[in-house]
């Protein structure tokens, strides 16, 4: 399951970015401009940190055990 969610989320990601960069392009030209880039990575840093943050609040909480050790003979 990760790995199918991490392809999806690559997936989606690189078409979005592409998108991005497709519609600001420099006049005359199918060159990107460089604000279509600076929006991208500003939008992927925002995607990431919340991505972060999803990743914090979904881990579990466990009790922390005490490792027990055992008493070696003197």
């Amino acid at each position: 399951m990760n790995t199918v969610m991490r392809t999806v989320g690559g997936v989606i990601g690189g078409q979005v970015i592409a998108a991005i960069l497709a519609a600001d392009t420099i006049a005359g030209t199918d060159v990107p401009a460089e604000s279509a880039f600076t929006a991208a990575f500003t939008i992927g840093a925002v995607g990431s940190a919340i991505a972060v943050i999803a990743a914090l609040l979904a881990r579990p909480s466990r009790p922390r055990r005490v490792a027990e050790t055992a008493e070696q003979p003197a």
